[in-house]
């Protein structure tokens, strides 16, 4: 695909979220355990109670930013940065500007009660209490930003690179969209994969067990979220995404809950789709360098 082409599906996307981190290092005065040398001893405190209400409606902040976009967006190899295909730029706008209000309406919250909290780990921290270990202004301890970026390099003549430095970073980003393309691919099929796990694990076995509509829907949930994200066009994943759709489409919830034999024959179809996806993604993986560790 051609570097153009790629950004003229999408655009890339950077979120920078800083959260208080409500802890303050243990002087080695008080790391005493047995014989143990000081200088290779590590500790930290809580400032204020984590537990509290205040604290612990902003410890989950960053974590639901990052399900959010992740469900949304593809990884880009880059790091902190993520790939939004434009059908779901609104959304993820729309849904980064309703955190940005929840964020600063909690830490509202904590300025309110941050006195409150400070007194009571007066009393709890003892010794280990220390009032210069406090930030002043504890809003300043938080923020949120993203940002887009639109990516176009078609005009060589445009750019403040020397001919040969410009051809050079071109051919970076080319490699870089090589390898984005091929982590796409490999990426959405493992996702997929570990549903078809999920719910051949649901489905198998003697023992009665409970299920919801929710189970014979997630093919489908998946298929839309793939077409979104599908921005390589994946033809194969489509087809076996379609082949699990039909094999749960009206199947009634009910009857996967009291009859066993029924229950195990849909999950041995789904086995045979899981066995074709596992033989296309053994065969892609030789061809993949995925880093799977995402920026917080």
């Amino acid at each position: 695909m051609e570097l153009n082409n790629v950004f003229e599906k999408g655009c890339l996307c950077n979120v920078t979220t800083r959260i208080w981190g409500n802890r303050h290092k243990i002087p080695k005065e008080y790391l005493d355990i047995g014989h143990a040398k000081k200088e290779l001893l590590r500790g930290t405190h809580s400032l204020v109670d984590p537990e509290s209400a205040e604290i612990s409606a902003l410890n989950t902040f960053r974590s639901r930013v990052v399900s959010f976009l992740e469900a949304r967006s593809l990884p880009f190899p880059i790091r902190g940065v993520r790939f939004i295909p434009k059908q779901l730029l609104e959304e993820v706008d729309n849904g980064l500007r309703e955190f940005d209000s929840e964020l600063w309406r909690k830490v509202g919250e904590l300025e309110d009660g941050i006195g409150y909290l400070i007194e009571q780990a007066k009393a709890d921290l003892g010794d280990l209490f220390n009032p210069m270990n406090y930030p002043s202004n504890i809003r300043r301890k938080f923020g949120f930003e993203w940002n887009f970026y639109n990516i176009n390099v078609s005009d060589a003549k445009a750019s403040i690179l020397s001919p040969e430095m410009y051809h050079r970073e071109v051919q970076k980003l080319q490699n870089k969209i090589g390898e984005f393309e091929r982590n796409i691919v490999f990426m959405l099929r493992m996702k997929f994969r570990e549903l078809l796990d999920h719910m051949v694990d649901k489905l198998s076995g003697i023992e009665k067990k409970r299920f919801n509509s929710s189970l014979v829907e997630k093919p489908t949930e998946f298929l839309n979220s793939f077409r979104k994200l599908n921005i390589v066009g994946d033809s194969d994943l489509e087809a076996h995404i379609k082949q699990a759709e039909l094999i749960v489409q009206g199947v009634d919830p009910q009857e996967l809950r009291n009859d066993c034999s029924f229950r195990n024959g849909v999950a041995d179809q789904l086995k045979v789709v899981e066995s074709k996806l596992d033989e296309m993604i053994v065969d892609q993986v030789r061809f993949v360098d995925v880093d799977w560790d995402e920026d917080e």
